[in-house]
């Protein structure tokens, strides 16, 4: 199961680098 460090990086990563579209991001977290 996804950690809870996991599920709060994913919208810090999200806010911090606003140029990143969420789809790349999301694709970081399928395999991890």
């Amino acid at each position: 199961m996804i950690k809870q460090d996991q599920l709060l990086y994913v919208p810090l990563r999200l806010k911090q680098n606003t140029k990143i579209p969420p789809q790349q991001n999301v694709t970081v977290i399928v395999p991890g």
